[in-house]
């Protein structure tokens, strides 16, 4: 009969998990104005660049296990 100890760690440094929020989703932003009918076209220099973190999981989490072999 054996025991196994199993024990993980998951983000050891406990660094926020960054994510590009919608503020930074679209390159070009169209806006369409009605009294001359034409669209105005916007490009953000901030597209694609991380700047929210996901607040669902914890950063960090350990998991412990033991395993009986017999």
């Amino acid at each position: 009969m054996q025991l196994q100890l199993i024990g993980e760690v998951f983000n050891v440094t406990n660094r926020k998990n960054t994510l590009v929020g919608s503020a930074n989703q679209n390159l070009f932003r169209a806006t369409y104005t009605q009294s001359t009918g034409k669209y105005t076209f916007t490009k953000f220099a901030t597209f694609g660049l991380a700047n929210s973190y996901a607040a669902t999981p914890d950063p960090r989490q350990f998991q412990v296990a033991a395993k009986i072999i017999f």
